[in-house]
């Protein structure tokens, strides 16, 4: 997925148009692919006026950190709930 992301970034960077594809559209790309609709339009050159590369390594670390104390706790429960009966 890493590597589409970064194709279609890439993709992107050199569009120049000054119309972008339906909202709809964008919605159902990122449907099939699996990826956040801001990532998508992102993709297909819409400027969101996000954080930096550096800043949004910074909120996907936290996000991976929020996942797994979720995986952990879920893990503890199933644990807690074996042992309960």
């Amino acid at each position: 997925a890493a590597a589409l992301s970064a194709h279609y970034q890439k993709l992107a960077s050199g569009n120049r148009r000054k119309t972008f594809p339906e909202i709809e559209t964008l919605q159902g790309i990122a449907t099939a692919f699996e990826l956040p609709l801001y990532r998508v339009m992102e993709m297909a050159g819409v400027d969101l006026g996000l954080p930096d590369d550096a800043a949004g390594a910074e909120v996907r670390r936290i996000a991976a950190l929020g996942s797994q104390i979720t995986a952990d706790l879920d893990l503890l429960i199933r644990h807690i709930q074996a042992l309960g009966g």
